[in-house]
């Protein structure tokens, strides 16, 4: 039987060894779960996400938890086959509960380390099911369309590779639309709205606060709203993944800053709706307020020139869209697909997941910078009809220094 002071030094060995990689909230969360499991409290997600998270976590963090153990599970497995093969003990949390259990490598088959994921890849919410399965019914047209696209490359582009071989869990960040309720104070009459300027919570507390003095009550809904685009933004990519990789989808309304330290991310959605990932431009060429919602700004030679769509996107109109891949903050990688409407969005994401438009455009980036840059921002022009890239270029691309 293996005492306390043995499992701290196996944990002890397993940190040192990096087998939980860069991130603190592996080590944190496999140090709460043994600490619960040796006193005999085995924690609830409630308990567990305050612990990482804080005693403000909210609902929504309690289904990160199982995406966390799911991960750490696989490291721990990982851990004991290779750098720990020659461990006394193994350590292990079975599915289906936060119990850590230690057995000796001699009583232990090594199959049953292996956990199946308890969300089938790709995770998707239980309540992302209803809302896609009414986005596909809505958008036949556009799923007719995927029937006859190109299929994704299945060659790994050195675009993507390092989205593959960094040890960083991946997540897919679909941009979300806020939603609210706004109900008189003297009729109590209401209506649901989505308004095109309110895309954040701080954006919606200050509605809020303007709406109270109107003698308005205003409420967040407990759901969002997605763009129609957004069944192929998720086709594409998860065809595009396959079997090379685990990974998860959330929206962006649901993402910390905390959680820009522990994955990978694709970021799929308007500009408007990238939330945290709206950070970036701090540090880029190009400007973007989120007030403003549909206009770029990229200053060349002293004088800012704005890009703003023109047109119905219903009929023939112009959109920009803006393709990055940057570092992340702990040895990850961020790659965002945005456009000002959704039309620039989806042409963005077919011109690097389609083999044809991805060697179309790592031949101009090479052409351009000399080089594939592992980083590199691009902002490109869309001509579209009803929300349909049917033409791009290429009007500015900059190498980012790593």
């Amino acid at each position: 039987m293996i005492g306390e002071k043995e499992i701290a030094e196996l944990i002890d060995r397993i940190e040192d060894r990096n087998a939980l990689g860069t991130s603190p909230t592996y080590s944190r969360l496999l140090r709460y779960l043994t600490a619960q499991t040796l006193s005999g409290d085995i924690p609830k997600e409630q308990s567990i996400a305050e612990h990482l998270f804080g005693k403000t976590a909210a609902k929504s963090d309690t289904s990160k938890i199982r995406v966390y153990v799911y991960h750490l599970r696989k490291k721990l497995y990982q851990y004991f086959e290779e750098n720990g093969a020659d461990e006394a003990y193994i350590l292990r949390i079975p599915k289906g509960g936060y119990k850590v259990e230690f057995v000796a490598t001699q009583d232990q088959d090594t199959e049953a380390v292996i956990e199946d994921d308890p969300y089938e890849r790709p995770f998707l919410p239980k309540w992302l099911w209803p809302v896609l399965g009414l986005l596909a019914f809505g958008n036949l047209y556009w799923l007719a369309k995927l029937q006859k696209a190109e299929e994704v490359s299945k060659e790994i582009s050195p675009i993507w590779a390092d989205i593959f071989e960094n040890d960083k869990p991946l997540q897919i960040v679909i941009g979300d639309l806020f939603v609210y309720s706004d109900v008189s104070g003297e009729t109590s009459e209401g209506a649901i709205i989505r308004h095109p300027l309110v895309n954040t919570r701080e954006q919606f507390e200050q509605q809020k606060s303007l709406a109270e003095s109107q003698n308005r009550e205003l409420s967040a809904m407990p759901y969002s709203h997605l763009s129609m685009g957004s069944v192929e933004w998720i086709s594409s990519l998860t065809r595009l993944i396959g079997d090379e990789q685990d990974f998860s989808i959330r929206f962006a309304t649901q993402l910390e800053a905390q959680d820009l330290h522990d994955y990978n991310f694709i970021f799929v959605g308007m500009q408007k709706t990238a939330n945290i990932f709206n950070s970036y431009f701090d540090k880029s060429q190009i400007q973007y307020d989120p007030e403003v919602a549909y206009t770029y700004g990229l200053t060349r030679e002293g004088i800012i020139k704005n890009y703003e769509p023109e047109g119905d996107p219903k009929l023939q109109h112009e959109d920009y869209g803006l393709i990055v891949k940057y570092p992340g903050p702990n040895d990850n990688v961020i790659f965002m697909f945005s456009g000002l409407f959704d039309t620039a969005t989806s042409e963005a994401i077919r011109t690097f997941v389609t083999p044809t438009k991805l060697d179309d455009i790592e031949r101009e980036i090479v052409e351009r910078l000399g080089r594939l840059p592992p980083y590199f921002e691009m902002l490109i022009a869309v001509n579209g009809m009803d929300r349909i890239g049917f033409e791009s270029e290429i009007i500015h691309i900059v190498e980012i220094e790593e």
